[in-house]
């Protein structure tokens, strides 16, 4: 091998080693980014919980920025962009409707469909109007689906997974209506899930399937887009 050639694999190998460094780096500053996200969320949770809305110091938030992976070289198959701050749920039991509503919410997230059907509740008119459409879906249509109960938890832990809630510090400050004795209603205008209702059963407070619930969903199923 002559001198240029040997000169030319020795660029190439350490370019290639470069690289690789850099992108080793650039990807635990990524993680170490997403962990300190992950922790001021869970700090946010905490003091939620503890009654205590307050932001978090400036400080912080500065520190979040500062550690923010800086952009590197790296293979153009790997995916080095930090991850998004995660969402924190809690699951706070039954014991009221805001309690059910957290619970939903983290069980949604988790895409736990026993928890979800768990917590529903029908309507009787919105019950037998499910019931309806459920009977008029051809067997291929149903998959696993064995009850109507079945196609209720799947469709609200899918609709809970694709357009999550607000996470939990956000769902702890949600107006909650009440509109009866066990029922209440939760508002959060201009967003799709405004006017959801929470009513209190045997087993705790649960999320109700109303008939508008059915209504819009056999309006859509009948005109996807």
């Amino acid at each position: 091998m002559n001198r240029s050639r040997t000169s030319f694999v020795f660029v190439l190998v350490a370019v290639g080693v470069t690289l690789g460094c850099l992108y080793w780096i650039d990807q635990g500053r990524a993680r170490e980014a997403g962990a300190l996200r992950r922790e001021i969320a869970e700090l946010r949770a905490r003091a939620a919980a503890a009654g205590g809305r307050s932001a978090l110091p400036a400080t912080t938030a500065a520190t979040a920025v500062a550690v923010a992976p800086v952009a590197h070289p790296a293979p153009p198959v790997a995916d080095a962009t930090p991850p998004p701050p995660l969402p924190i749920y809690r699951n706070e039991g039954r014991a009221s409707a805001r309690a059910a509503l957290q619970t939903l919410a983290w069980a949604s997230d988790r895409g736990d469909v026993a928890a979800v059907q768990d917590m529903l509740v029908f309507d009787d008119v919105a019950r037998v109007k499910a019931q309806r459409f459920f009977e008029s879906l051809p067997p291929e249509a149903r998959g696993s689906w064995r009850t109507v109960d079945d196609m209720a938890a799947m469709l609200i832990t899918k609709s809970g997974m694709e357009a999550p809630f607000p996470a939990a510090d956000i769902l702890d400050a949600v107006e909650l209506e009440t509109i009866g004795p066990d029922r209440a209603r939760m508002r959060m205008h201009g967003t799709r899930r405004d006017g959801a209702e929470f009513q209190r059963t045997s087993a705790g407070w649960s999320y109700v399937i109303t008939e508008a619930m059915v209504d819009r969903y056999m309006r859509q199923a009948a005109n996807p887009r």
